[in-house]
């Protein structure tokens, strides 16, 4: 689909950066600084929302090579297990924590 037309960002960079990025924005606002002329990917639901931005066409079988990638997951929602996830590698401490979300649903 063509880029959604939309009000210009401000990011300060120096000049010969700003040459070579753009930012890219999926539907639901998350955004990333990603090189010019790439594609870009985003899907959304109940967990949150995730843009992959890759220098070539992307497909939901994924893609080769580098890409760049944000992830918004929204604990508050059906994201809450992979934020426990998250939270039991970040701080192997709170394994009770994420024992009682898993159980918890």
């Amino acid at each position: 689909m063509k880029a959604p037309k939309g009000t210009d960002r401000l990011v300060q960079l120096d000049s010969s950066a700003a040459k070579r990025l753009t930012y890219y924005e999926a539907a639901v606002n998350t955004g990333v600084l990603a090189p010019r002329g790439w594609y870009c990917f985003g899907t959304y639901g109940s967990a949150g929302e995730d843009l992959t931005v890759s220098p070539a066409p992307i497909n939901r079988d994924g893609t080769n090579g580098p890409i760049v990638q944000v992830d918004n997951i929204d604990g508050n929602t059906s994201g809450r297990f992979e934020v426990a996830e998250v939270i039991a590698r970040v701080f192997p401490g709170q394994k009770a924590f994420v024992q009682t979300v898993i159980e918890g649903y």
